[in-house]
């Protein structure tokens, strides 16, 4: 025996996927996990009332892991107007560190995405 629809019955459209998320200010790398997360790579400031990049900062979305690579700013130093001569600008350095963290974090990590 056969069922049908009625054509009277009305179709419900599928629903939509939830639009991405945007991305975080900074960004600049993802690496996806083996689980279904993400492990974002951002440059930031990691001090209050300064907003250029101080430091490159990688965090799992799946699991707590974290990695944070300081550039070597020093905000006393700032205040005392002593040169910053070990400060990484712009993260040349500090900056492959963090991504080869996520990369080697993604490639581990079997936690899955948190909703």
């Amino acid at each position: 025996m056969r069922t049908t629809t009625p054509a009277s019955a009305p179709i419900s459209p599928k629903p939509k996927p939830p639009a991405p998320a945007e991305p975080p200010a900074g960004l600049i790398g993802r690496y996806a996990t083996v689980g279904g997360g993400t492990v974002q790579v951002i440059e930031r400031s990691g001090y209050f009332g300064r907003t250029e990049p101080t430091e490159t900062h990688a965090a799992c979305t799946a699991c707590p892991a974290k990695h944070t690579v300081e550039w070597g700013w020093s905000p006393w130093d700032e205040q005392a107007g002593i040169p910053q001569e070990g400060f990484d600008k712009g993260g040349k350095h500090s900056t492959p560190q963090a991504r080869e963290w996520a990369q080697a974090h993604a490639e581990n990590c079997r936690a899955e995405r948190k909703s």
